[in-house]
């Protein structure tokens, strides 16, 4: 791929997962889908590097996988 590409997917948590989540120390409510994406993102970059964006790309979270 060129420099600089990216990709967007829509993915939707399966039946039956958590209603909320902690993200780096502050808790967030998962709403069920309503048809619209919204402002959270998730970036995931070469190897293990790791982003939350809560507000569209305004603010990064890094998030550390753990095994």
């Amino acid at each position: 791929q060129p420099s600089g590409y990216y990709r967007e997917y829509t993915v939707l948590p399966p039946a039956g997962s958590p209603s909320d989540i902690t993200v780096g120390g502050q808790r967030f409510r998962i709403s069920p889908p309503q048809g619209r994406r919204g402002a959270e993102r998730l970036i995931i970059g070469g190897g293990e590097l790791l982003w939350y964006s809560p507000d569209h790309y305004k603010t990064f979270i890094a998030l550390r996988v753990l095994p």
